[in-house]
């Protein structure tokens, strides 16, 4: 699948994803994966790779997740969209070095 339609699946995901939540398998994998991306920690990456189908459905349900405001965390996508990752919310200060 090429960065364009990667990308154009994740920025309009909205326009996807109530036919995809009608078909069971589609939206129990939706689901699922959606409340994995609300538990992965700072610093967590996940490649965005599937067969098939299930790709679409990832695709579609990272653009959700990204859009949505149900959460307060903060994530960003490589260039290609092939990752996405975690960030933190604030960076850490750095600890001052002794001596």
């Amino acid at each position: 699948m090429t960065p364009e339609i990667r990308s154009d699946l994740i920025k309009h995901s909205d326009e996807y994803v109530h036919a995809l939540m009608t078909d069971k398998e589609a939206s129990k994998y939706m689901l699922k994966l959606y409340n994995f991306l609300a538990e992965m920690q700072p610093g967590q990456r996940m490649n965005l790779r599937a067969d098939g189908e299930k790709l679409r459905w990832m695709l579609v349900t990272v653009g959700e997740f990204m859009r949505s405001e149900g959460h307060w965390r903060c994530y960003d996508l490589n260039a290609d969209y092939t990752k996405i990752r975690r960030t933190e919310l604030f960076p850490r200060p750095r600890k001052k070095r002794l001596g």
